[in-house]
């Protein structure tokens, strides 16, 4: 076997294998972290020898998902909503605590439709290429800023990044993409690695 072969088939087996990795890395991040928080506070509260390793874990996911079902109820909505009210009057922790806030309701099934009304494909005027958006705003009476009629808000992400730009482009530069946002969000996000159709969705990502 040749040196180009061994360096094919090393890459061929880093490209299976280093998704496995970082995923598997960032899950034991996320149960380290938890258990070092909630495991700290438990060994504070309760009597000494009661606290065991993994304790804290278990506290963290039992919140969560209570959390989780407590939403469903209209007083604890309420009570989120003043609670954020309360830290939208702290300069510094308004703007963090929003931050994470929008970050986190992107991977919200039920904020997705929300938030991201349709994938849609930007065309500029005599510019042979077009760039993949979505349309996030398009009625701008409550804000206050002067748009014209036509103009709608698009948000164009990086791919392999987490960032992007938000433009007001007008309507006739869009053109609507038959895909779900989930699969165009990761489609769009991997530089088009990610394909819907792979995973038996196929559809013209260009209509």
């Amino acid at each position: 076997m040749t040196a180009r072969n061994l360096l094919t088939t090393f890459l061929r087996g880093l490209a299976v294998s280093l998704p496995i990795i970082v995923t598997l890395a960032v899950l034991v991040w996320l149960v380290v972290a938890a258990e070092s928080v909630l495991g700290g506070a438990l060994k504070f509260l309760l009597p000494d020898g009661v606290y065991t390793r993994g304790m804290g874990l278990t506290i963290g996911v039992i919140v969560i998902f209570a959390a989780g079902m407590a939403t469903r109820f209209i007083v604890f909505q309420s009570l989120v909503t003043a609670f954020e009210r309360r830290l939208n009057r702290i300069p510094i922790i308004k703007t963090l605590y929003g931050s994470v806030r929008d970050l986190m309701s992107l991977f919200s099934k039920q904020d997705e439709e929300a938030r991201f009304s349709k994938m849609v494909t930007v065309a500029w005027p005599g510019v042979p290429m077009r760039l993949f958006g979505f349309v996030t705003l398009e009625d701008f009476s409550q804000l206050g800023i002067e748009v014209d009629d036509e103009e709608v808000a698009v948000y164009l992400p990086l791919s392999y990044q987490i960032g992007g730009y938000m433009a007001l482009i007008p309507r006739g530069c869009l053109k609507p993409v038959d895909m779900k946002l989930e699969e165009g969000m990761r489609f769009v996000v991997t530089a088009g690695m990610s394909r819907p159709a792979a995973e038996g969705a196929a559809r013209d990502p260009a209509s």
